[in-house]
């Protein structure tokens, strides 16, 4: 992978983050339910980093504390998306994980654009 696109990942990483801890963190962790402020909110991938097809979709992350994102219990994560998102979309989301993604360079400006749109619409 080009130094290039390891870059444009990181980058969309923290953007993406950002964007769903401020989407999100008024709700509070998605699943011990704890209050959460921005700056304690984290960006908790239900299906997790590794697989690229599910990395940014915005239904595959939620505001997590640091505890539950940093803890195994990946079984009440998927208890409260369903409660969510509904069964279908979590089985669809499942199988998506693991198919094979490869963004090109392209791809990755596309998402970091928007993700700078979201999260500037997201703050005002």
């Amino acid at each position: 992978m080009s130094k290039l696109k390891i870059a444009l990942e990181k980058r969309l990483d923290e953007i993406f983050g950002k964007y769903i801890r401020i989407r999100d963190f008024r709700k509070g962790c998605i699943t011990c339910g704890c209050r959460l402020t921005y700056e304690t909110a984290t960006c908790g991938h239900y299906m997790k980093r590794r697989h690229k097809a599910t990395r940014w979709s915005e239904i595959n992350c939620n505001a997590q504390c640091w505890a539950c994102n940093h803890s195994d219990d990946d079984a009440l994560y998927r208890l409260r998306l369903v409660n969510l998102i509904g069964e279908a979309e979590v089985q669809q989301l499942e199988s998506l994980a693991h198919d094979y993604a490869d963004f090109t360079i392209t791809d990755l400006n596309d998402l970091i654009t928007k993700f700078k749109i979201l999260t500037h619409e997201a703050t005002n």
